[in-house]
């Protein structure tokens, strides 16, 4: 709500409150999609960086375990995406083929035309 508002700061603080929350009762998927929060609004904030650093924690943390391999998929794709645009070539080469790596594991064609 706050972020559809144009409040970053605030939008920022309830996220990082969340992802706190979220550790402590170390509920994976929380965790993931308050990272993913954070990474849209620091972004948006044009802090590039840190919106990487909180992308990299959750392609990190993304268990492959409980359906988590489609989350780990498409966080690999958004650390890829943001390497590149922050000229950071080689890293988001060696990202993108482990998110193909990741696809051809699967076995599901639309995962690995996604990647």
């Amino acid at each position: 709500a706050y972020e559809a508002d144009g409040f970053v700061n605030m939008a920022h603080e309830a996220l990082t409150a969340a992802l706190r929350l979220a550790r402590q009762l170390k509920d994976e998927q929380q965790i993931g999609a308050a990272l993913e929060g954070i990474s849209r609004i620091l972004t948006k904030a044009q802090a590039p960086e840190a919106a990487l650093e909180a992308m990299e924690e959750e392609s990190k943390m993304a268990s492959e375990a409980n359906g988590g391999r489609q989350r780990k998929l498409a966080a690999l794709e958004r650390v890829a995406l943001m390497q590149s645009r922050l000229g950071k070539h080689n890293e988001s080469d060696k990202t993108a083929e482990e998110a193909v790596i990741l696809a051809r594991s699967g076995g599901r064609k639309s995962d690995l035309a996604r990647a």
